[in-house]
């Protein structure tokens, strides 16, 4: 549990640091469409750089191959959940005391797209109430955890499932 707290918190602090650093160059003249691109992508990136590491350390220390795949991808969720718990703190800090202008940013530029779009005026009402009920930190909070956890489990998945089958081949290697 060290290690994947370890990894979980590195993991994490590297992805608020890029997030700070992108926040610094472009404040919030991104729109929202392609910032949420930029932080899945951004996101998928960390946590497969970071997971490897916990997932290959304890698939490697393994005898046995049937357990590999699964305490494997275990190690993975470990240190997911560490992350997650990071990113949401961070994300209360950020949008709270850092970019306080965001929401009032997503709602600036979403109202005037969402008048324009060829909606009846009910389908439009709903969306703006349901974009400003959405609109707030601890929702933003909540998405993000949900994200980064469905994120780390899909790279844990993966990750598992290849470190798993090198290990096999080098244990099948050395036995022949």
């Amino acid at each position: 549990m060290g290690y994947n707290l370890k990894i979980g918190v590195t993991c994490g602090a590297v992805y608020c640091g890029i997030t700070l650093l992108l926040f610094q160059l472009f404040g919030n003249s991104i729109n929202f469409t392609t910032k949420f691109f930029l932080d899945f992508v951004l996101l998928n990136i960390v946590l497969y750089v970071f997971l490897y590491f916990p997932i290959k350390r304890k698939i490697y220390s393994l005898s046995e191959p049937k357990f590999y795949y699964g305490e494997g991808m275990k190690s993975g969720f470990g240190a997911t959940f560490f992350a997650s718990i990071f990113i949401v703190i961070f994300m209360f800090i950020f949008y709270n005391y850092i970019n306080k202008d965001f929401l009032s940013s997503i709602k600036d530029s979403a109202l005037p797209q969402l008048n324009k779009a060829a909606l009846d005026s009910l389908k439009k009402s709903n969306s703006i109430k349901t974009l400003i009920a959405n609109s707030s930190p601890v929702t933003l909070m909540l998405q993000q955890f949900a994200f980064t956890i469905i994120s780390g489990m899909v790279a844990s998945f993966i990750i598992g499932a290849f470190t798993s089958k090198s290990k096999s081949q080098k244990d099948a290697e050395k036995r022949n």
